[in-house]
């Protein structure tokens, strides 16, 4: 069956690879399934990490709003999903983090 906590050597979870990929959907069913929506992989990154710094508006919506990330962890680099979307230029996730 489907294991949302596997990891494999670099700690990346499915939730991780669904989240890069942008997918919403899976991303949705795997957090309804039980994954962690804070689970960081070796480097400290969260899946809110990974979608502010791609820019994934919906996503990061989805992570915070719906599932309580938590926007202020720091991975072993120090760069937030604050940090990750502003040095992306991601104006709009910048905002909402701002705000949130």
């Amino acid at each position: 069956g489907l294991d949302e906590q596997h990891r494999d050597n670099s700690g990346w979870t499915p939730l991780h690879y669904a989240t890069v990929e942008n997918h919403r959907a899976v991303c949705e069913l795997l957090l309804e399934s039980g994954a962690c929506v804070d689970v960081s992989d070796n480097e400290g990154r969260t899946a809110v990490m990974l979608a502010s710094e791609c820019g994934y508006v919906a996503l990061v919506h989805l992570f915070v709003l719906q599932f309580d990330a938590k926007c202020d962890k720091k991975p072993h680099d120090g760069r937030t999903a604050l940090r990750l979307a502003a040095i992306e230029n991601h104006t709009e996730i910048v905002d909402f983090l701002i705000t949130t």
